[in-house]
């Protein structure tokens, strides 16, 4: 059931653009300090992989990983792969596998 109109979403749509330049998060991710997992599809045909790999790319302690088989469902198609893939994350201490990045780009507040 939808809890808002069409017209509402819309609308809320053309006030990102206006307000922000249509940045909905991109220019948060530098600012992510706590160890993130990326986990995307290999198949996705609506969010293609090198979405997680921006994403990976600019958040300081991030690990990306592409299920190759898996598509826009992975999570529930692929679930016993990607639940295997979150605990060995949320188990393990933190940077062991992460990428530390020094030289994240953080916007300037001017």
């Amino acid at each position: 059931m939808l809890t808002f109109l069409p017209e509402e979403m819309v609308e809320a749509l053309r006030r990102l653009e206006r307000e922000e330049g249509g940045d909905l998060y991109c220019g948060h991710l530098p600012y992510i300090k706590c160890k993130t997992l990326v986990v995307t599809g290999g198949q996705d045909k609506f969010v293609p992989s090198f979405h997680g790999e921006y994403l990976s790319e600019r958040i300081m302690h991030s690990r990306l990983e592409v299920v190759a088989e898996g598509g826009n469902d992975l999570v529930l198609a692929e679930a016993e792969r990607f639940n295997t893939l979150l605990e060995a994350f949320l188990h393990e201490p933190d940077d062991k596998l992460t990428q530390s990045r020094e030289f994240v780009a953080v916007p300037s507040k001017a």
